[in-house]
């Protein structure tokens, strides 16, 4: 098994080695193994501030494009920044999200409070 950074630098690296974080937390869980859920909980967390991250970069993008006058560009920057904050927040607590980029028609499906 690999071994996870202390401190969460390669979130890539992260998410080949754990695709499914919500399984393996509760694996690790089942069998007494929570030493270091403290580091694994804050490696799930900086993955999921990288996508949020992306998706305020595509915000940024669509306020630029929407002051020159880029319709088009304003809804696809829009989109992306939605969908990107929408991944963050279903790998976060769902555990799992796709990383094919064939999750789109699951933007909407949020938690709810």
């Amino acid at each position: 098994m690999p071994t996870l950074p202390a401190h969460p630098s390669d979130e890539r690296r992260f998410l080949r080695a754990i695709r499914k974080h919500g399984e393996f937390r509760k694996n690790l869980t089942d069998l007494s193994m929570t030493s270091d859920l403290d580091v694994f909980d804050e490696n799930v967390a900086s993955v999921a501030r990288c996508w949020f991250r992306l998706g305020k970069e595509h915000l940024a993008d669509a306020r630029a494009a929407e002051t020159s006058g880029r319709q088009r560009a304003v809804y696809s920057r829009a989109y992306y920044a939605a969908y990107s904050a929408s991944r963050a927040v279903r790998y976060h607590v769902y555990g799992f999200v796709s990383l094919r980029g064939d999750d789109h028609q699951k933007a909407p499906d949020l938690p709810t409070l």
